[in-house]
């Protein structure tokens, strides 16, 4: 017809469900227009208009939000917890506004059995147990969240699927940053996927897996942990992990332990941890693009655990053995490099493995 039609398939990155709002008065969805350039010079722009239908409201008491399809707004802190108890429910705190929970050691935001919820905003758990609870549900969206001094777990999801968390920061709980997990040995947290996080100076992990499979992590920080920075466990298989940084956690950067298998990291840093990349007990995980480094102990160690992969791989200046394959079969090193480690370059008990291309110098000990 000659007329060109654009269909908007999510937010620009960077850009959230605030940013579509109006915090003031009652609360509405903003006036959105189109500008067209050609050349770097504006060739025309669309009136303003309300793109959605959905109502708005504020709901600053804390009260549970029952109106499918509802944008809630936050403009002043409850001390409250607040429930997401229907489907298609949004919740949106007004940025500069901190949530914080009635202290009773219970929770700030709980997200349970519905599908297709929104959060964004800050919250400081002092007081109470978790930040956020999420179980049960599907298709949910974190987006923008700040989850802080929780006296256990800062964000704790169980038994979820297909879920987003984007630009999320967990730090300074008294448990895991994050916690993704199985409420039962049926209902695993499967196909999440979270990019942008940050899980920083918690008491336990910073971001803990434990029996969740099929999820993918793009773009993650750990550190400064009172255990590991990374963990998965309790068959926690199939997750792709990419652009990982896990660096000053008390026990290791990066731990694969109790049949978690067939799990891809992708350009891994970790560094000044007591073991850079631990894997007890799991098989057939890869490693590609990792360095190694600076580490109390051992860079890799590996404890019973069968058909690693690491690939283009440099372990350094570590207090141990750059990499230790104990007890470990059918493992396959390809490019790796290995220097300036107080023992070993490369250390082997009990295993029968493939290297190729390695180089290994200015080791203490061969």
């Amino acid at each position: 017809t000659g007329t060109a039609r654009m269909i908007s398939t999510g937010l620009a990155y960077g850009m959230y469900l605030s940013d579509l709002m109006d915090f003031t008065g009652i609360g509405s969805i903003r006036p959105n227009a189109v500008t067209v350039y050609e050349n770097g010079v504006v060739w025309g722009t669309t009136p303003g208009s309300v793109w959605w239908t959905n109502p708005v409201e504020i709901n600053n008491t804390g009260d549970p939000l029952l109106t499918a399809s509802t944008i809630y707004l936050v403009t002043s802190n409850p001390a409250a917890t607040y429930y997401l108890r229907e489907n298609k429910v949004a919740l949106v705190v007004q940025p500069g506004i901190t949530l914080t929970g009635p202290g009773s050691n219970f929770r700030v935001v709980e997200i349970a059995e519905m599908s297709y919820l929104w959060f964004e905003g800050s919250i400081d758990a002092t007081g109470d147990n978790n930040g956020i609870t999420q179980g049960w549900n599907k298709f949910c969206q974190l987006r923008d969240v700040t989850v802080r001094n929780a006296s256990g777990d800062g964000i704790a999801i169980s038994s979820a699927i297909s879920h987003k968390l984007t630009d999320v920061t967990a730090s300074n709980n008294g448990g895991h940053g994050i916690l993704l997990t199985v409420f039962n040995s049926i209902d695993h947290s499967s196909y999440n996927a979270f990019s942008n996080i940050s899980a920083n100076n918690n008491i336990s992990h910073g971001i803990s897996l434990v029996g969740a499979s099929n999820n993918t992590f793009s773009n993650v920080i750990a550190n400064n942990n009172a255990q590991d920075g990374i963990s998965l466990t309790d068959s926690s298989s199939n997750n792709r992990l990419m652009n990982v940084v896990a660096n000053n956690n008390t026990f290791s950067g990066i731990a694969c332990n109790n049949l978690s298998s067939k799990n891809s990291f992708f350009e891994v840093a970790t560094s000044n941890n007591n073991i850079g990349l631990l894997l007890g007990a799991s098989s057939s995980n890869n490693f590609s693009g990792a360095n190694v480094s600076n580490n109390v102990s051992d860079g890799i160690l590996t404890q019973g655990s069968d058909s690693l992969q690491l690939s283009v791989v440099n372990s350094a200046n570590n207090g141990g053995s750059g990499i230790a394959l104990l007890n470990s079969l059918n493992s396959v090193l390809d490019g790796i490099t290995t220097t300036n480690n107080v023992r070993n370059g490369i250390y082997l008990s009990g295993s029968h493995n493939t290297l190729n291309a390695i180089v290994s110098g200015n080791n203490a000990l061969r």
